[in-house]
């Protein structure tokens, strides 16, 4: 089972222009940023399997519509959108590399086809990773977590946001790590970096986007099995 998340960072409009930091409440996080999302098309991103599955499951039980993304485990994304049809859910799954421009388009527009216009995304994809020390980790990991989690985020924000800014209404939650709010563990550098990267996206949008309806939080998870 996935640990709960520790924390998260909002922009409530509804009480102040600024950002704020809010300690994770499990009951509240539902009620507030999905129950009210009532019957709202979402996307998960890397949702195949651990924090991203359960994510699409835990949105599906409250009414959302599901957007099960994958890469390459097509296989384990359709046993997500089987246990969500199951209990009474709808959902399909969407294959993308979210690093690539072209695929995240084609993604979103398989999901307007078939729900309509995203209301709610979850970034939560990142490539595996295993420590590794500093000095023998080659640029190309470097590259493939930056260019996942950092210009995946990047697209699939871009791809879904005019249609969130002209319902002054979206929802977007980006997946962080506790290594990125204290000491992190030893040799795991391009993840850190990475994930903290995604912290300050998540920072500057809330701030940005939160005056034009749109909420950007960020939610931190423990260590999962």
């Amino acid at each position: 089972m996935d640990a709960l998340p520790v924390g998260s960072f909002a922009h409530d409009s509804l009480l102040s222009r600024q950002p704020r930091l809010f300690i994770w409440q499990p009951k509240f996080f539902m009620k507030t940023y999905f129950f009210m999302n009532f019957c709202r098309v979402a996307l998960v991103t890397g949702a195949s399997k651990g924090i991203g599955a359960q994510t699409a499951i835990m949105l599906a039980r409250h009414q959302a519509v599901v957007a099960v993304n994958f890469h390459h485990a097509a296989d384990r994304a359709e046993a997500i959108v089987k246990h969500i049809t199951s209990f009474g859910g709808r959902a399909i799954s969407v294959q993308a590399d979210v690093s690539d421009t072209a695929q995240v388009a084609r993604m979103i527009g398989e999901i307007r086809e078939a729900f309509g216009d995203v209301d709610i995304l979850v970034n939560n994809a990142a490539p595996p990773t295993s420590p590794a020390p500093f000095r023998t980790t080659g640029w190309e990991k470097w590259q493939q977590d930056l260019e996942v989690m950092i210009h995946g985020t990047h697209n699939c924000i871009m791809a879904v946001l005019e249609g969130m800014v002209a319902k002054k209404s979206g929802r977007i939650i980006n997946i962080i790590s506790t290594y990125t709010l204290g000491a992190p563990p030893v040799q795991l550098a391009s993840y850190v970096t990475a994930k903290s990267g995604l912290t300050g996206l998540s920072r500057a949008l809330a701030s940005e986007l939160g005056p034009l309806g749109v909420t950007v939080n960020m939610v931190a998870p423990g260590l999962t099995d």
